[in-house]
C-alpha cells in the first residue's frame, strides 16, 4: 500500500490526504474527507479532501461538535459511523450539490494514544461491504499521525495545501497533455505537453503538420483497429472516448500513450469537434507487464475465464495441467473438454464469482489423474474482474492428506482416552494400549510394568512370546522390569547397534524378541514415576521429532491411566477383603438339625440387608436367627456385619430368649443406629431349639413369624406376637414356647421369602422330612424360592429352612441325686456306668474328674435338688449339672494357698468347653470333654 511504503517525512496533510485517495479508490466512493480536532473551537475542521469540486467540500469545511453528522459522531462516540446526514447550507448553496445529498458518510476516528484527534470519511451511495478495510487504514494513519510533528505556525486550509513533493511521494506526478481535433478539417491542436508526447510517437516538432491523419498513422497497426472502433463507438453513443494504445518513437521503443476525449455536436447532431488529454502511461504499462510476467511464473495455476467460461488466458503452471492430463489449454471449457472435472462444481463457482461483485469465492474439488495412483485436491479461488473471471488452483492434496491424518489420529486418540479412563486395573490399561497404541505407531510389542512398593513389576505384555517373557525377566514372579534403563526422560532406540552401544543388556530384547528398535517411555504422575513402558518394532525404525511427541504424549495419558488402575485395584482389593467379612458365615454342622440357607441381594456380592443366621448351643440346642437392617448397598450391609456379630455373641452367652433379645436391643449399634433422624430400622427374630426335648422357644422384634410345617401337613404360621423393631421401646418382648413334633421344617427370613413358599416348594419340604439326609431338599427349596424372588425383581431377602430333628433317647443320660456329699460317689458309678455303655472308656477319668468337681460345688454352694445329664454327641460328651441355685460360678485368680477356684482352673485344662445357664427354677452348669467315640 502506497501509504506504508509514503517517506517518513510526510507532512500532516500530506499524509492525511493520500489516506483519504487509498480510502476513496478501495472502497469505490464518490469522494472523501479528513477532518482533525481544534478544542479550542470545539469543531472538526477539514484537512483533506479527493473527489469533490470545492463547493461540496466547503460544506465539510469546520463541523461543530453539536453537528449530527458522521464525521463528529465518529470522533465522539469512538467508534466506525455510517449516516445520511449532511451538514446544513442556504438554499443556494444545496441546490449545487443536491444529488450529492443522496449519498450517505462512513466515518471512522483517528485515534493517538487512544484518543480520538480526527476523523477518516468516506461518502458512498449505500455502506460497503469491506468496511474493515476503512478501519485498518485508519489504524495505520493513527499510527503514522503520531509521529508527524504539529505544524508551528497552524494548519494551512485545505484549499492552501500543496500537492506532496516528489520526494515524499512515492509516485512521481503526471504531465497531462490537452488536444483538440476538428472533426470537419481533420487538424488537430495540442498543447506544450502534447507536443512532448508527440516525440514518444516517432514525430519530431518541426515534422508535425498538426493532422489527424498523420498522428493516426502512428498508432501500433495491432492497435489500430479497436481505436477505431472505439472513436465511433464515442461518436455514435456520444460517450467518453478512452482509449490505450502502443507507438514506436525514432529508436524503436515500444511506448504506450493514454487519450480520453469526448465529442460536440452540432444542432443537427453532426460531430463537430472532440477534445481531451494525453499522458504517457510507458511506466505503467511496462508495471503491468511484470506483473503479467509475475503472473506466468506463479506456482499456482491460474486461469481467466470469459463470458462462456471459455479459458482465455492461463500461466504456466496452469498450461502444465495438461501434462498431467487435465484440460486447461486456452479456448477451451474445462468441464467440457475433460469429462474428469465434469460434476465437480466448476460451473456454479464460475457462477458464484459472476455474481458476488468482486469478493473471492472459494471451492474445492478433487479430481482423479491418469498419471496418479492417488486422487489430486485442488483448492480454487475466483473472482470477477470485469466480464472476466480470474481462477487460481492450488494443489492441496499433501494438506488435506495430513487433515485427514490429524482427523483421524484425533478420533483414534479420543477413543484411546476413552478406553483409558474406562480401565479399571492396570491390566485394562495394558489391553486398552495394546488395542490402541501399537497400531498408531505401527509397533509390534509392548511391555508395561507398574512400581510396586519401589520396584517396577509386568504387568501386561503384547507382541511377545511367553517363552521371550520369561527369558526377559527371569523366573521373578510377578516378572520384575528387565534389563532396560529407566529413567525420567523417553529414550528412543532406532537400531540394535545404536542400542548395544547405549545399552548391551539390550541384547536379550534382541536374541529372545526378536524386536530392532524400541521407545522407552517413563510414566511419570506428578513427579512420581508410577510406570514403565517399552515399545518395540520388529525392524530398525527411526522416530522423528512428530512420532517422538506423539509417544511423549501417550506416555503421559498412559500414565495418568496406571495411577489410577493401581489406586482401583487397591480400592478393589480392600472392597473384596470388606465384602468377604461381610459375606454371611458358613452354617455350623448342627446336632439332628439339617439347614439350609440364601442370601439375595442386588447391592453387592452376597451383602445387603437381611441375613439369616444358626448358632450352635450346648446340650444339642441351636438358635435359629433372621433379620433385616432396612435400606441397602455398603451401609446396611456393615450394619447387618455388626448386629449379626452382637445377636451371634450374644446368644453363644446362652441368656435366657427374653433377657437376649433386649440385651440386642439395647446394644450400642442399636442405639446409635436409632439416634439417626430417619435412620434405618432393625428387625430380629430368634428361635432356640431344643434337640433334646423338641421345645421351640421364640420371640420376634418386628420380624414375620416364622413357618411351621409338620410332617404330612401344609406350613402355617407361629402363633408368635411380634413385637416393635429393635431400638424402638423399652418394653420387654413377649417369648413364646411349644413342643414341636420330630422331623418339623421350620422357614424363617423376610416376609417375600415367606410369602412365596408356593406349592412345589412345600412338596418339596414335606419329602425333606421324611428323609434322613434331607440336605439337598432343603436347598432346592432355598435355590426355588429366592428364583422365584429375582425374577420378580426382588431387591433384598433371607431365607433360612430347617428340618427339626430330635436326638436318639440312647444317646441320653437323665439322673435325680440328692442334695448330699455322698452324691459324687454315685454320679462318678452311674457315669461310669453309662460311659461303658456307650463304649466311651477313654472319657471315663476325665468325665468322673468333672462330676466331682461339678457335684462337690453344687453341693457345697448350690441348693437342690441336683440333676446330672449326658448327652453323648458325635465326638463330644457333654455332662450337664442342674441345682436350684441362680448363683453362677466364676474363675478367680489363683493364689498358693487358697483353697477355692482350683476345680474350674482343672475343668478347663481338660475339657474342649464349659459354661452355665440360667433355667427356669435354677441354673445349669456344663462340661464337653473330646471322647474317642466307640472304641
Amino acid at each position: 500500500m502506497q501509504l506504508l511504503n509514503a517517506g517518513e517525512d510526510l507532512s500532516e496533510s500530506e499524509l492525511l490526504r493520500l489516506a483519504v485517495q487509498h480510502a476513496v479508490a478501495s472502497l469505490s466512493a464518490l469522494g472523501g474527507f479528513a477532518h482533525l480536532a481544534e478544542p479550542e473551537e470545539r469543531a472538526l475542521r477539514l484537512v483533506a479532501t479527493a473527489g469533490w469540486p470545492p463547493h461540496v467540500a466547503r460544506l465539510w469545511e469546520r463541523l461543530p461538535v453539536t453537528a449530527p453528522v458522521a464525521p463528529v459522531r465518529a470522533v465522539i462516540e469512538n467508534c466506525l459511523v455510517w449516516d445520511r446526514a449532511w451538514p446544513e447550507s442556504s438554499d443556494s448553496e444545496d441546490s449545487g450539490h443536491a444529488s450529492a445529498r443522496a449519498a450517505g458518510v462512513l466515518s471512522v476516528p483517528l485515534l493517538i494514544e487512544n484518543t480520538p484527534v480526527g476523523a477518516l470519511s468516506v461518502v458512498c451511495q449505500d455502506p460497503p461491504r469491506n468496511d474493515g478495510f476503512l478501519t485498518v487504514l485508519a489504524e495505520t494513519v493513527s499510527r503514522r499521525l503520531g509521529h508527524v510533528p504539529t505544524p508551528q505556525t497552524g494548519r494551512a486550509p485545505w484549499w492552501q495545501e500543496q500537492a506532496p513533493s516528489e520526494r515524499a511521494s512515492s509516485v512521481r506526478p503526471i504531465r497531462v497533455g490537452r488536444w483538440e481535433w476538428d472533426v470537419t478539417t481533420g487538424h488537430l491542436q495540442i498543447d506544450e505537453v502534447t507536443e512532448d508526447l508527440i516525440r514518444l510517437a516517432g514525430l519530431e516538432p518541426l515534422e508535425w503538420d498538426r493532422r489527424i491523419d498523420t498522428w493516426m498513422s502512428r498508432i501500433h497497426p495491432d492497435d489500430r483497429p479497436s481505436v477505431d472502433a472505439e472513436i465511433d463507438r464515442a461518436m455514435r453513443e456520444g460517450e467518453l472516448f478512452a482509449v490505450q494504445y502502443r507507438v514506436v518513437d525514432l529508436q524503436g521503443q515500444t511506448n504506450w500513450l493514454e487519450l480520453r476525449g469526448q465529442f460536440t455536436y452540432a444542432e443537427d447532431g453532426d460531430p463537430l469537434r472532440m477534445t481531451g488529454t494525453a499522458w504517457d502511461v510507458t511506466e505503467l504499462q511496462s508495471k503491468m507487464a511484470w506483473l503479467t510476467s509475475l503472473l506466468e511464473l506463479h506456482p499456482d495455476s491460474i486461469c481467466v475465464f470469459d463470458l462462456e467460461a471459455r479459458v482465455v488466458w492461463a500461466n504456466r503452471a496452469a498450461r502444465g495441467l495438461a501434462a498431467r492430463g487435465l484440460q486447461t489449454m486456452v479456448g477451451t471449457v474445462p468441464w467440457v473438454a475433460d469429462n474428469r472435472l465434469a460434476g465437480l462444481g466448476l460451473p456454479e463457482m464460475i457462477a458464484r464469482a459472476r455474481a458476488a461483485d468482486g469478493s473471492v469465492v472459494t471451492h474445492e474439488f478433487t479430481v482423479h489423474l491418469d498419471q496418479d495412483v492417488d486422487t489430486v485436491t485442488y483448492a480454487a479461488r475466483a473472482v470477477g474482474i470485469g466480464e472476466h473471471i480470474a481462477v487460481q488452483l492450488v494443489d492441496i492434496t499433501k494438506q488435506k492428506h495430513a487433515e485427514e491424518h490429524a482427523a483421524a489420529l484425533a478420533v483414534r486418540m479420543e477413543v484411546l482416552r476413552g478406553d483409558l479412563a474406562a480401565a479399571l486395573g492396570a491390566s485394562d490399561v495394558a489391553k486398552a494400549m495394546e488395542r490402541h497404541i501399537l497400531p498408531l505407531v505401527e509397533a509390534s510389542g509392548l511391555l508395561l510394568y507398574q512400581y510396586t512398593q519401589g520396584w517396577p513389576y509386568l504387568v501386561g505384555a503384547a507382541g511377545y512370546s511367553a517363552g521371550s517373557v520369561r527369558a526377559l525377566h527371569g523366573t521373578d514372579e510377578p516378572p520384575r522390569l528387565s534389563a532396560l534403563p529407566v529413567t525420567d526422560t523417553p529414550h528412543f532406540i532406532s537400531n540394535v547397534s545404536e542400542g548395544e552401544q547405549h545399552y548391551p543388556d539390550l541384547q536379550l530384547h534382541t536374541r529372545f524378541a526378536g524386536k530392532r528398535s524400541w521407545a522407552l517411555l517413563p510414566l511419570i504422575v506428578a513427579g512420581a514415576r508410577v510406570g514403565h513402558c517399552v515399545i518395540s518394532w520388529d525392524k530398525p525404525r527411526f522416530l522423528g521429532a512428530e512420532d517422538r511427541a506423539l509417544l511423549t504424549t501417550l506416555s503421559g495419558l498412559m500414565a495418568q491411566a496406571l495411577e489410577r488402575g493401581k489406586l482401583y485395584d487397591i480400592e478393589h482389593q480392600r472392597a473384596q477383603e470388606l465384602r468377604r467379612a461381610l459375606r454371611p458365615r458358613p452354617l455350623p454342622a448342627l446336632t439332628s438339625v439339617t439347614v439350609a440357607a440364601r442370601h439375595l441381594s442386588t447391592h453387592g456380592n452376597e451383602t445387603g440387608g437381611a441375613w439369616c443366621d444358626a448358632v450352635p448351643l450346648p446340650g444339642a440346642r441351636v438358635a435359629f436367627i433372621s433379620g433385616a437392617v432396612t435400606g441397602g448397598g455398603l451401609r446396611a450391609a456393615i450394619t447387618v456385619a455388626q448386629l449379626r456379630t452382637v445377636v451371634a455373641e450374644l446368644t453363644a452367652l446362652d441368656y435366657p430368649l427374653s433377657e437376649l433379645i433386649v440385651r440386642v436391643s439395647n446394644s450400642d449399634i442399636v442405639t446409635q443406629l436409632a439416634q439417626i433422624e430417619d435412620g434405618p430400622q432393625c428387625s430380629l427374630l430368634i428361635a432356640l431349639y431344643d434337640a433334646t426335648t423338641g421345645r421351640l422357644e421364640m420371640a420376634s422384634a418386628g420380624h414375620p413369624a416364622p413357618l411351621l410345617q409338620a410332617l404330612g401337613r401344609s406350613p402355617s404360621v407361629s402363633p408368635l406376637p411380634v413385637g416393635a423393631p429393635l431400638g424402638t421401646s423399652h418394653l420387654p418382648y413377649e417369648t413364646v414356647e411349644m413342643d414341636v413334633p420330630p422331623e418339623t421344617i421350620i422357614s424363617l427370613g423376610t416376609s417375600a421369602c415367606l410369602d412365596n413358599l408356593d406349592d412345589a416348594t412345600v412338596r418339596s419340604l414335606q419329602a425333606a422330612a421324611n428323609l434322613r439326609s434331607a440336605q439337598n431338599e432343603l436347598d432346592k427349596a432355598c435355590d426355588r424360592v429366592v428364583g422365584l424372588l429375582a425374577t420378580e425383581g426382588c431387591t433384598d431377602a433371607a431365607l433360612l429352612l430347617a428340618r427339626l430333628g430330635r436326638l436318639n433317647p440312647s444317646n441320653i443320660a437323665d439322673w435325680r441325686l440328692p442334695l448330699d456329699p455322698q452324691s459324687a460317689g454315685r454320679a462318678r458309678q452311674l457315669t461310669h456306668g453309662q460311659l461303658t455303655d456307650w463304649n466311651l472308656r477313654g472319657a471315663e477319668f476325665a468325665s468322673e474328674l468333672a462330676i466331682s468337681e461339678l457335684i462337690g460345688n453344687t453341693v457345697r454352694h448350690a441348693t437342690g435338688p441336683v440333676r446330672l445329664r449326658l448327652l453323648n454327641l458325635a465326638d463330644t460328651l457333654h455332662i450337664e449339672v442342674y441345682d436350684g441355685s441362680q448363683s453362677m460360678p466364676r474363675i478367680q485368680p489363683m493364689e498358693l494357698m487358697a483353697e477355692n477356684g482350683r476345680g474350674l482352673l482343672l475343668i478347663g485344662q481338660i475339657a474342649t468347653g464349659w459354661g452355665s445357664r440360667f433355667t427356669a427354677d435354677g441354673k445349669c452348669i456344663w462340661v464337653a470333654l473330646e471322647t474317642l467315640a466307640h472304641l
